[in-house]
């Protein structure tokens, strides 16, 4: 195989996580989407043999499956030492090749040594490795397999530029996202970038409509709620879980700062959270509300009359005595920090 040097981008993360930093309005946004989404990539476990695609749920045709063991990894070379090569080459009683996955897994496995190691010496460890495991056919099948999935890397240079800005609102997320997946198709071929980017795929889709949804100003702040529910109610559960942990956080937020500004009644509050997360976890909620309002009165009240120490004739060191006396008056003694802390960067604020 001819060796070009390429831009590696290494795995598959939740969704857009790598992505992401291409973008710049809505960078963050993305980001808070993919960081939280700890979305497990193995959703679709999809196989091919020959020319056949044998996805989860289908009948598979009868095949004895011998596949690979995963290799513990003791070579120096490697600077991995300790770590498992995952067990991507998979072959039929026939001895063709049967991509997966882990076959992707086990490219990007490699491709970590980038810093380490060059392009091309990557390249020839990978070869090396896929040539001493496999025999024919699947040998050259999976050698097939890796020159295009690097020249797929290569192409992928020809699209916005990382971390440059270059994607700059939902439409240009979208072109690129199109983009991407028809380069994907061109190079490694419709099974095999299914294969390899079906879940990302999924999820990729899911992040523009949420996105879309949290950017939207016609949709009020309980229509965005719906519709975030509505999206991960059409996600597997293997997406939807981690994404549902999430959205209930972000659900509890916006409930407090409703609630904060006065547009739902405690009653109304305490129902609100029972419906999410259940009555005993929303009665902890409102006796902790109970406990900061509590604490932010106390707390009030002490800034009151230290402003009219501040205020008063004393001399400093006198105001600080007596601030300190008040401290000690309002709060406990393991109070005392916070309120100190509290205090300094109020006045930082000031300055």
């Amino acid at each position: 195989m001819g060796i070009k040097k390429i831009g590696y981008v290494v795995g598959f993360s939740a969704g857009l996580y790598f992505a992401s930093m291409a973008f710049n309005k809505i960078s963050n946004d993305v980001n808070q989407i993919a960081e939280f989404d700890g979305v497990d990539p193995s959703f679709f476990v999809v196989g091919q043999k020959s020319n056949e695609v044998i996805k989860q749920g289908d009948e598979k045709p009868i095949v004895e499956e011998v596949s690979s063991p995963t290799i513990p990894v003791n070579n120096s070379e490697l600077s991995l030492q300790g770590t498992d090569i995952p067990a991507g080459l998979i072959t039929g009683s026939d001895g063709n090749l049967i991509v997966t996955t882990q076959l992707k897994r086990l490219f990007d496995y490699y491709f970590t040594l980038l810093g380490r190691k060059n392009d091309a010496e990557i390249i020839q460890m990978l070869e090396s490795y896929i040539s001493a495991e496999l025999e024919e056919p699947a040998r050259s099948q999976a050698l097939d397999v890796l020159s295009r999935h690097l020249s797929l890397s290569v192409a992928l240079e020809s699209l916005p530029t990382m971390g440059l800005g270059d994607i700059e609102d939902i439409n240009g997320l979208q072109a690129f996202l199109t983009a991407r997946a028809l380069l994907r198709r061109e190079h490694l071929g419709e099974e095999v970038a299914g294969i390899f980017y079906q879940s990302e795929q999924l999820y990729d889709e899911y992040t523009v409509s949420r996105l879309a949804v949290m950017q939207s100003d016609l949709l009020t702040e309980t229509e965005k709620t719906d519709a975030f529910s509505a999206l991960l109610d059409a996600l597997p559960n293997e997406f939807s879980v981690p994404s549902r942990r999430r959205q209930a956080v972000l659900t509890l937020r916006a409930l407090a700062d409703s609630a904060e500004s006065q547009e739902m009644t405690p009653g109304q509050l305490f129902a609100a959270r029972e419906s999410l997360i259940g009555g005993d976890a929303a009665s902890r909620m409102q006796r902790l509300d109970n406990q900061r309002e509590r604490w932010g009165l106390r707390y009030q009240v002490y800034l009151d009359e230290a402003d009219q120490i501040k205020a008063s004739d004393l001399s400093q060191l006198d105001q600080r005595q007596s601030i300190e006396a008040l401290r000690r008056r309002h709060f406990e003694n393991d109070e005392l920090r916070r309120v100190g802390s509290l205090d300094s960067i109020r006045e930082t604020n000031k300055t």
